[in-house]
């Protein structure tokens, strides 16, 4: 979902929503051939809020688990918030691909618990991103990959 930085409280109250380009489409990609989770750092937002934004985005289907950090008590990029993450879905973190936008609290962190990681880099940030085993600037990218 595209985070609008001008809006406050809960994305399932706002406005308007919007998805970021390219994502349907690559969520119906994947999502037959893929257990996809969402693990949001929002402070705002319970798992359930969290649910109700992707509805209202049309995507809250392509998922089969949620994660938030209010609901999880720790924020990225603590690791505790990946450690429990691994720990309910009950996979080696090497078989879970963690996308991130933020490389900071996404990518760095993920990748020291031993996860596959996508950089989403929209921005085009100019630097160096050794953690991130990936990076796109859009969804379009890795439809070979996950084909």
């Amino acid at each position: 979902m595209r985070d609008f930085k001008d809006k406050d409280g809960p994305m399932c109250y706002w406005d308007e929503v919007a998805l970021i380009e390219g994502i349907e489409e690559f969520l119906n990609l994947c999502y037959e051939k893929y257990p996809l989770m969402v693990a949001s750092n929002s402070g705002f937002s319970t798992t359930d809020m969290m649910i109700k934004a992707l509805y209202r985005g049309g995507i809250d289907k392509h998922f089969s688990r949620f994660f938030t950090s209010k609901d999880i008590g720790v924020e990225k990029p603590n690791l505790l918030f990946f450690e429990y993450i691994i720990r309910e879905v009950n996979l080696d973190p090497a078989s879970i691909a963690f996308f991130g936008n933020d490389y900071k609290k996404d990518i760095e962190p993920s990748k020291l618990k031993g996860m596959t990681t996508f950089f989403f880099n929209e921005n085009n940030l100019q630097g160096t991103f050794p953690a991130a085993d990936f990076i796109f600037a859009h969804f379009t990218e890795l439809h070979e990959i996950f084909l």
